[in-house]
């Protein structure tokens, strides 16, 4: 009983957040419209924007955790351009690598990638991975999202999504762990890797009937692939 208040205190603190995060938001986008912002004030007002927007991701980020902690997590599967969704991502976190002097690469087996997804759900997966590669990524190094359809030993097609950074790495005792809930892996250069973020990505993954896996070497980076059912309607479709 405890627990459950605990919790649900967490969530009503979650819910109190987007309030004030929302009326930051919106006058931030009203001052973004104005066309007599010297180039110094845009820049701020840009930078609040995406601060903000961050803020919001993480909030609902937590509001999800809550969600899949009850079991009451819904899927709303649909066809999706997967091509579409991975650019939507790329463009998020472009600014991030500019900063940063980090090389972001999209890289497709094709122009076009239809699929049979939840496309909210399929942005939370990648995003939370994309994120924990900047995390654990030096300035100047490189991070790749890739997208293909491959085959499997069994036969049938998946959609298949490697995010692939040149950073850190992961000990191999701790691999078979990271998505655990809350389980942290301390590094000398960065605070932790794991939490919620891969818990959250594997947990909407295996909702889609796919699969999440990783592979890392310390010092030289990591992959993680995400493996999802791609069936030939999904195909019929595109064409």
């Amino acid at each position: 009983r405890l627990n459950e208040l605990k919790a649900q205190f967490f969530t009503d603190i979650t819910h109190e957040l987007r309030t004030p995060l929302t009326l930051i938001m919106g006058p931030a986008k009203e001052l973004a419209a104005e066309n007599n912002l010297s180039e110094t004030a845009s820049k701020q007002v840009t930078l609040i924007q995406r601060n903000a927007h961050k803020l919001m991701r993480l909030v609902n980020q937590l509001m999800e955790f809550r969600k899949i902690e009850k079991e009451k997590m819904d899927i709303y599967i649909q066809r999706c351009n997967i091509t579409e969704l991975l650019n939507s991502t790329y463009e998020s976190f472009k600014p991030m690598a500019n900063n940063r002097n980090i090389e972001l690469k999209v890289l497709y087996q094709q122009t076009d990638i239809f699929a049979e997804v939840d496309p909210d759900k399929f942005e939370k997966i990648i995003y939370n991975l994309v994120l924990n590669a900047f995390k654990y990524s030096d300035n100047e190094s490189q991070i790749s999202l890739k997208a293909a359809i491959e085959d499997t030993e069994t036969g049938t097609d998946m959609l298949v999504i490697e995010v692939e950074d040149t950073g850190i790495g992961i000990a191999e005792e701790h691999q078979s762990k990271i998505f655990d809930r809350f389980y942290q892996v301390h590094h000398k250069r960065t605070q932790n890797t794991g939490g919620i973020g891969l818990y959250i990505s594997k947990t909407l993954t295996e909702q889609h009937g796919g699969t999440i896996t990783v592979s890392s070497e310390e010092g030289k980076g990591t992959t993680f692939t995400v493996f999802l059912p791609y069936s030939s309607h999904s195909a019929a479709l595109s064409q």
